[in-house]
């Protein structure tokens, strides 16, 4: 089975928005040394759905889950 393909970040600071439950979060893209992470409520995650998991308390796809701010 072949691996499947990482998806390229957006640029670090690109900040995204869910509105979820009545409550309005946003997650941003933050620099973790050489790689990226997704900041949610201060905290880093590794992926978007990770962060989208913390507020879902599901699973999640984070690239669906976020929108793009703006």
């Amino acid at each position: 089975m072949p691996k499947p393909k990482k998806r390229k970040p957006a640029a670090v600071g690109t900040t995204y928005t869910k509105a979820y439950k009545g409550a309005r979060y946003t997650m941003k893209i933050v620099k973790r040394g050489t790689e990226v992470g997704y900041s949610v409520k201060g905290i880093v995650y590794e992926t978007p759905s990770a962060a989208a998991n913390s507020i879902s308390k599901n699973k999640a796809n984070g690239w669906t889950f976020w929108k793009i701010e703006g």
